[in-house]
């Protein structure tokens, strides 16, 4: 009897739509609706500031649809969307062991 080889099917292919090097369509969507939004609340910003407000919301909107340092499977808007959302309550130690040179804020400590 030959032996039949079995093959794996996918039955879900999950990948965002890619427009370019860096721009997904849900990047190109999230930067339209955010600068829609700012454009809503432009009516407060004073006339001679429309030009820079809406300079600095598309920069902001771009820098909020890159890849999050921390987590390079989720962008930054989503990863302060998580930091807004979690749990305050729920208790997390904090090591109090000499294993690196940095203290608890990030300096150089001063024995070292």
């Amino acid at each position: 009897m030959p032996q039949e080889d079995s093959l794996t099917i996918v039955q879900e292919l999950n990948s965002p739509i890619k427009l370019n090097r860096w721009l997904y369509l849900f990047d190109l969507f999230f930067i339209m609706g955010f600068l829609a939004v700012c454009l809503f609340f432009s009516r407060f910003v004073h006339s001679s500031l429309t030009l820079p407000y809406g300079m600095f919301s598309l920069v902001v909107s771009i820098l909020l649809t890159l890849r999050s340092p921390y987590n390079p499977q989720k962008r930054i808007f989503q990863t302060i969307l998580f930091m807004v959302k979690k749990d305050r309550a729920v208790y997390r130690p904090i090591s109090m062991e000499k294993e690196d040179k940095y203290d608890l804020i990030g300096q150089p400590d001063s024995d070292v």
